[in-house]
């Protein structure tokens, strides 16, 4: 009899706590989201935007597709000066996060593929592929405790395996320390 009444107790509590249990409204930092960044590939300076998918793999695991426009710094052998010559950098790979802490910080890495597209002006291949990882942590922007966006701020590497092929030397470009700073939105 004690054990039935223990176990009619400890229904009937439990019941109770599930009816008042609140429901939490959905967080839109886990959807689609979109933003825009400075950033630089060792010494090239850029900028660029960036689409990140809904998340999965319970609310941890998302894919990012960016675009980046990217100044090579370099020396123009025709005139004898310092000049910056654009390329475009894509990258796609994917992003794990963490835990919000008190709904405003949220830690997260992210790596993946990297597809440039080189500047006629200092390499004659057309296309050049690498890699990238970087941790990063966002600052939210939160109203009723639903994060609508963040700053955010990211540092890691980055790998194109390519050279400037039509400047003395053949120096690299697009290597080294990878840092970024932007805005995301959610939507």
């Amino acid at each position: 009899m004690k054990h039935a009444t223990f176990l009619i107790f400890f229904i009937l509590n439990s019941l109770y706590l599930y009816a008042q249990e609140e429901k939490k409204p959905q967080d839109k930092a886990s959807n689609f989201s979109m933003g825009i960044q400075m950033s630089s590939f060792g010494k090239d300076f850029g900028w660029g935007l960036h689409f990140t998918s809904p998340y999965f793999l319970k609310e941890r695991l998302a894919v990012r597709l960016s675009a980046q426009y990217q100044y090579y710094d370099h020396l123009d052998t025709s005139v004898q000066e310092s000049v910056w010559s654009p390329y475009w950098v894509f990258k796609l790979g994917f992003v794990s996060v963490s835990n919000t802490w008190k709904d405003v910080i949220r830690l997260y890495s992210h790596t993946g593929a990297v597809v440039a597209l080189p500047n006629a002006k200092f390499s004659d291949q057309p296309v050049a592929f690498g890699a990238y990882t970087k941790l990063g942590l966002e600052l939210m922007f939160n109203s009723s405790k639903q994060a609508w966006g963040s700053y955010f701020i990211e540092g890691g590497w980055i790998g194109i395996f390519s050279k400037a092929t039509l400047l003395p030397g053949k120096p690299i470009y697009g290597n080294g320390f990878l840092a970024s700073m932007g805005v995301r939105f959610y939507f």
